[in-house]
């Protein structure tokens, strides 16, 4: 439009609009530049808004204020609905885009150029952007580069103009994809409606070219087709043959190592291979584990024999055999050493000499067990605290070891050594092995002898060859971290050692230690209860002769005194002299009353106090009691009472006895009372033919803690009592 305000023959039309050559040559040019830029009509108006040329149709009111505004050089931009009239007034409405800026430089008329929004723009548009294009106006699609986006009946019920950025639509077998956005021009006026502008990308799926589609997916199936095949065969052969032929070749391996067989399979079947090679190992780990099973069996039964037998001599030989019998092996040794020992103190064997025994868990064979201990040695163990010092059997008190010697012989011995242990017994390779078991705490074991000596020339293989043996085990005996000893088990073959033959073996290593510190201390504390026996014996023979011995003088410093203060002697005493006498004559009776208390407690201990039954009046017997003692009573000022029922049977009891048990209880009770009084009270309980006394008082009374001991020999509530109230602790 730019180009039309420039060319002066627009200037010469409204230099003389009124000349009909002039205004059909402005028609025709107006026309040739509509034509050249695709324009719907291009026309001129004056300043007055009136048409310039003929054939212009009017402008309409809105019109005129943009043509105003356009005659006073601005450019305006408007969409506007164009009406149509007639047949087509019923059709869809048309929108046009209305362009209107000053005809020339001298701003005397106005240029108005009209383009229609329809497919042809569409067109224009998307050559220029090279990309499809669609626009709408109010939900109404104007123009579009594809025409299945075109209103029709195919598509009407398809919106094509929604209200959201994107869309994607179905018509006609295509896909579409949209995307909007709303478009103003820079001059565009305000109250003018904005254009929806849309790029289409067409979208192609199956249905879009079914030919294709159907080329394509028959392609797609053997390309897969294809890749599986290949794959398949790769994992066969190369992930699932191979690991088989590993497995089969680790099963072989295991079976070979389990049962000793050389296993040979055909390889052409890798399955069936496998299969067997499984079915091997599976009988060969059930025989092993049965095997387990009837060892874990023997060795819970062997661990209840050791725990219940306290006799070390018994211990050991039990041990060796049913260690030998458990491990099938030809010959069993047991060692046990002292804390700085070079030799050992106990040695135990065990030999399997017969050729066939019977199929049963432990049985009875006839071969030898020898057992020998050294009561000379010393065997001072440091398993416990409490074993720190086991006593030593050269004293004259017997100990566990002299205990164990003169132990009755085990059902399986042969050969029990009470002296010293014979030279034969102490093995160099026994005590070669077991020496390297002590000082590594370790089982050590040589599966092949045979193969040991050749390559290491080593003393103790050597011995061990010499004495027929081609495997041996050296199992330490630990208690606390530290050794005590060693058992060695050796076999005629050379015998792999597995993981459940040393976890059996440190069982065993561990049960057994526990049981020979069983069978020690037991020893230990027997010979300490024979020594308290004996000295409680001593100390009961001490007061029944000290009692006997004190009674005589004691008796006759009580008679001589009395003889004195009832006059038999010449002479007449004085009242200081008298009391004298009477004070060593109280003090012997006291005396004496406690040695007739130790000798009764002597009688006692020895269960040889005799208790006589006779029919006693209760009422009379206690009432003479507290008559007895009635003077204490009153010395101290203290209340002396009896409650009995006068309806109380007559017992049966020792009325000595009686009468000694309830003087000793009034008495103490006096002693310990300083105010108030002392209650004798007999109670009957009809229901259990019964009669309770009861000596009661207001005294110091005795501590709860007291309860426990007070009923010893010689213990009182308060040591400080026999100070204060002079008692011994005998009543």
């Amino acid at each position: 439009m730019s180009q039309v305000t420039l060319d002066k023959r627009i200037s010469t039309i409204f230099s003389h609009p009124t000349l009909p050559a002039q205004n059909e040559n402005g028609r025709t040019l107006l026309n040739q530049y509509a034509n050249s830029k695709h324009l719907q009509s291009l026309d001129l108006f004056d300043a007055a808004g009136q048409a310039v040329l003929p054939g212009t149709p009017e402008a309409q009111p809105g019109i005129q204020l943009l043509l105003q505004r356009a005659n006073r050089g601005e450019t305006v931009v408007v969409l506007q609905q164009v009406s149509l009239s007639g047949l087509l007034a019923h059709s869809q409405p048309q929108w046009s885009l209305v362009v209107m800026m000053p005809a020339n430089p001298q701003h005397t008329g106005t240029l108005m150029a009209s383009q229609a929004l329809d497919t042809l723009l569409a067109q224009d548009i998307s050559q220029r952007a090279g990309t499809q294009v669609l626009f709408c106006m109010q939900n109404q699609v104007l123009g579009a580069t594809e025409l299945d986006l075109m209103p029709s009946d195919v598509n009407a019920d398809n919106k094509l103009c929604p209200d959201q950025d994107t869309e994607t639509l179905d018509i006609a077998q295509k896909s579409y994809f949209l995307q909007f956005r709303s478009v103003r021009l820079t001059q565009q006026t305000v109250d003018s409606p904005a254009l929806r502008l849309a790029t289409v990308e067409p979208l192609y799926v199956f249905k879009t070219h079914p030919q294709y589609s159907i080329l394509l997916l028959i392609g797609t199936g053997l390309f897969i087709l294809a890749l599986g095949i290949i794959l398949y065969t790769f994992f066969v052969s190369v992930l699932l043959i191979r690991p088989l032929r590993r497995l089969q070749a680790h099963a072989q391996v295991l079976v070979t190592q389990t049962t000793g067989v050389q296993m040979g399979l055909s390889r052409a079947n890798e399955l069936t291979m496998l299969a067997q090679s499984y079915q091997l190992l599976h009988e060969a780990q059930s025989n092993e584990s049965q095997a387990l099973l009837d060892q874990m069996s023997n060795l819970l039964i062997m661990s209840d024999a050791l725990m219940s037998t306290l006799n070390l001599e018994q211990l050991l030989g039990e041990f060796v055999s049913r260690m030998g019998h458990i491990m099938k092996v030809r010959h069993v040794s047991l060692l046990l050493y002292g804390r700085e020992s070079i030799a050992p103190w106990a040695v135990s064997q065990w030999s399997d000499t017969t050729e066939d025994t019977e199929a049963q868990a432990f049985p009875q064979p006839e071969s030898p067990v020898t057992v020998y201990i050294d009561p000379d040695n010393d065997i001072t163990m440091a398993v416990t605290k409490k074993m720190a010092a086991i006593p030593n059997p050269r004293s004259n008190t017997p100990s566990a070891k002299r205990a164990a010697v003169r132990a009755r012989v085990p059902a399986q011995s042969t050969t029990i050594q009470a002296a010293r242990i014979p030279n034969h017994a102490l093995r160099e390779l026994d005590m070669t092995l077991a020496r390297m078991a002590i000082q590594r705490q370790k089982i050590v074991y040589g599966e092949d002898i045979t193969t040991i000596y050749q390559k290491r020339q080593e003393t103790w293989a050597r011995l061990a060859l010499e004495a027929g043996y081609s495997s041996a085990v050296a199992v330490p005996l630990l208690l606390q971290d530290q050794a005590i000893g060693a058992f060695i088990l050796y076999t005629e073959k050379a015998y792999p050692i597995s993981r459940s033959d040393t976890f059996l073996l440190s069982s065993a290593s561990l049960q057994t230690s526990m049981a020979i510190e069983n069978a020690l201390l037991f020893a230990e504390v027997k010979d300490k209860n024979a020594a308290l026996e004996r000295a409680n014996h001593l100390k009961s023979q001490f007061l029944a002769n000290v009692t006997h011995e004190l009674r005589t003088p004691l008796h006759s410093i009580i008679s001589y005194g009395a003889l004195i203060l009832e006059g038999f002697v010449d002479g007449t005493l004085t009242a200081e002299q008298e009391q004298h006498i009477q004070f060593m004559v109280g003090r012997a009776e006291d005396l004496s009353h406690l040695v007739d208390d130790m000798l009764d407690l002597s009688k006692i201990e020895a269960d040889r106090i005799e208790v006589k039954l006779e029919p006693l009046q209760l009422a009379t017997s206690l009432t003479a009691v507290l008559e007895q003692v009635r003077p204490l009573a009153n010395n101290k000022e203290l209340q002396l009472q009896l409650e009995i029922p006068e309806t109380l049977p007559m017992v049966a009891a020792d009325g000595h006895r009686l009468r000694q048990i309830v003087i000793n209880l009034v008495s103490n009770a006096i002693k310990f009372t300083e105010k108030g009084g002392v209650t004798v009270r007999c109670l009957h309980f009809k229901d259990h033919g019964m009669v309770q006394i009861a000596v009661t008082d207001t005294g110091i009374g005795i501590s709860p803690a007291a309860l426990d001991y007070i009923f010893e020999a010689f213990r009182q509530a308060d040591g400080s009592t026999t100070r204060r109230f002079g008692v011994q602790g005998l009543a």
